[in-house]
């Protein structure tokens, strides 16, 4: 049959060889065929037209099926992050026992693709080797097809190199100046990448039933005053030369919920950006040359829930700037030169989500977070902090995650964590941080996740983690820490980690483990001592780890003697690859030896010398 149909821009046009009217088909098989193909099968009959392989599909094989599923799954990336409904994925995901298509979806019957001969489908000998489900799939295209040709209702009718899949079109990176022809019953619609200028761009218009649409990298440098988009939900606008933001275009789109103008050129937010009545939750304006922000900009924006606005060149913010945004959850302001104090935040009462990564923030100043008293996340990685007070973090009762990394910190007060007694996640990594008692850890009972690697500590006390009883993984790598051979009487810090899973002690400046040195740590599944100069490890320093099932481990200064005749056994049984890492330092004559390689014989005990070695 041959199709023709009126396009919803008001265009008339053929369709091409390039569309999918199988997947339309399949829309109508289930008033006669209430069968649920499974999502495989529906990809594998669309491999023809949705970009995988033509030929039959192998014993084994499943490349078309991959290639068609990876396409079209990948064209939701630019809305991952939005607040997509049921309604919206109809494109993606149409059951195939629905009796009728999204409401709008016209047309005539196409042939491109498949024939239909007598009530049977014919698919150009693509066979799917599938065990059996192929029949099933086979029933519910007849059943489609037949409802299809009798109804003279459903088609696809792609753009001749675009790829289509039901209410899905995808034209992106086709070079394209003007818009295709589109049906009225498009949903999604992928134009990024091609050369759309200001005028060219106006060209997509009267299309009811477009929720989604991404515009990225064209030639836009004003915002579209689209016509006749009135049911757009998701707009894409990243990566193209726009230089100020039009309430008058917003204000055609009443039902967008996620405008995306990252990768600009803005340059301030004004007064009046956005219309007053708007249901935008979803706004991002990262990586564009914004140096200033209206106090009033925001002020309609009473339903949003997503602002981010890194990577831009914000050093300040006015004090009411966020104050009617009392729904908004996550705020990013990562990569700018902010400084922050008590009324940064004020308004933001529902915020969970907090990024100032990389500021230039030099102390937490007194109340700085208390209206946020529902956060949950806090990241203040790569600012200029150098001490840490309870003051700082005050009212953050539900803070659960919190990362210091990257900043100077040297200095921790007592009760520091007092109103923090929620926190899971704290990482304090890369700081300047030499000692580490056990009040720098007090009321921290829900702590799980603590990173310390890349401080300036060289002893644990005995009792330091006394306070965090709940730690299932701690990062100690890249410190300063050493227990000395001589010393026999080492302390055993780790002793009331029970629970822990995980310890990091990579590239410090150990050189003995101790009998008492692991003590606690029966649940222990993976130990990192990695870049030491491990010279001794005393008996039984590791028997009591039943759980341990990962070692990581390198040395060349061993001292092996009898010392080290239990290591040897224990290794063989436990680690038997791990073995060749034990390397002998000492004595001389056994310089360069493994470990594995010796008999009893040779690793006796006797006079010992003072042994140095350099790290």
């Amino acid at each position: 049959q041959s199709p023709s149909s009126s396009n919803g821009n008001g265009v008339g046009g053929s369709g091409s060889t390039g569309g999918s009217p199988l997947s339309a088909l399949l829309k109508s098989g289930g008033a006669s065929y209430n069968q649920q193909l499974p999502q495989q099968q529906l990809f594998a009959m669309l491999t023809r037209n949705g970009g995988g392989s033509s030929g039959p599909r192998s014993s084994g094989g499943n490349r078309g099926y991959t290639s068609a599923r990876q396409h079209f799954m990948a064209l939701s990336e630019d809305y991952s992050d939005a607040d997509v409904d049921e309604e919206d994925m109809a494109a993606l995901h149409y059951p195939l026992s629905a009796s009728h298509p999204p409401a709008g979806v016209q047309g005539s019957s196409s042939s491109s693709g498949i024939s239909i001969q007598s009530g049977s489908l014919e698919t150009n000998g693509f066979v799917a080797d599938d065990g059996g489900q192929y029949e099933h799939a086979q029933k519910a295209l007849e059943a489609a097809a037949a409802a299809a040709k009798a109804s003279n209702k459903y088609n696809i009718d792609c753009p001749k190199d675009c790829k289509c899949l039901n209410v899905l079109f995808d034209c992106d990176k086709l070079h394209l100046e003007r818009v295709p022809v589109l049906p009225s019953y498009v949903q999604t619609l992928h134009l990024a990448n091609n050369k759309l200028n200001d005028t060219t761009v106006l060209e997509i218009r009267n299309l009811l039933n477009l929720t989604k649409a991404s515009l990225k990298r064209n030639l836009l440098e004003v915002i579209p005053k689209f016509i006749g988009l009135s049911g757009l939900k998701h707009l894409v606008l990243a990566n193209n030369h726009i230089t100020s933001i039009s309430s008058e275009s917003l204000a055609a789109l009443p039902l967008l919920r996620t405008l995306d103008l990252s990768r600009n050129k803005l340059h301030t937010i004004e007064l009046n950006s956005f219309p007053k009545s708007n249901n935008l939750v979803h706004l991002i304006l990262s990586f564009n040359e914004i140096t200033n922000v209206n106090e009033h900009s925001f002020a309609t924006l009473n339903n949003l829930t997503d602002l981010e606005l890194s990577n831009n060149r914000l050093s300040t913010l006015p004090i009411r700037v966020f104050k009617n945004l009392n729904q908004l959850k996550k705020l990013a302001l990562n990569f700018n030169q902010l400084e922050i104090n008590w009324s940064t935040f004020r308004g933001l009462e529902s915020m969970k989500n907090l990024q100032l990564k990389s500021n230039k923030i030099r102390a937490l100043q007194d109340g700085v977070f208390y209206v946020m008293h529902k956060i949950e996340t806090i990241d203040l990685a790569m600012n200029q902090i150098s001490s840490l007070s309870r003051q700082g973090l005050f009212n953050l009762t539900k803070l659960r995650h919190l990362n210091l990394s990257f900043n100077a910190i040297s200095r921790i007060e007592v009760d520091t964590w007092e109103f923090t007694q929620s926190l899971g996640v704290l990482d304090l990594s890369n700081n300047a941080i030499n000692e580490f008692k056990p009040q720098h850890l007090d009321c921290l009972h829900r702590l799980k996740t603590l990173n310390l690697a890349h401080n300036r500590l060289q002893y644990l006390q005995e009792n330091t983690f006394d306070c965090v009883k709940n730690l299932e993984e701690l990062n100690l790598r890249r410190n300063r820490l050493s227990w000395i051979i001589e010393d026999q009487s080492a302390a055993a810090p780790f002793k009331g980690l029970r629970k822990l899973r995980r310890l990091d002690l990579h590239g410090n400046n150990l050189k003995q483990i101790s009998t008492k040195a692991m003590s606690g740590l029966n649940n222990l599944e993976i130990l990192n001592l990695g870049s030491n100069a491990l010279a001794s490890i005393q008996v039984n320093a590791f028997e009591h780890m039943l759980r341990l099932n990962k070692l990581v481990f390198k040395s060349l200064n061993f001292i092996c003697d009898c010392d080290l005749v239990w290591f040897q056994q224990w290794l063989k049984n436990r680690f038997p690859q791990q073995a060749e890492h034990a390397v002998c330092g000492y004595p001389e004559h056994l310089l360069d030896r493994h470990l594995k390689s010796l008999s009893s014989s040779e690793l006796v005990c006797g006079k010992r010398d003072i042994i140095m070695f350099n790290v």
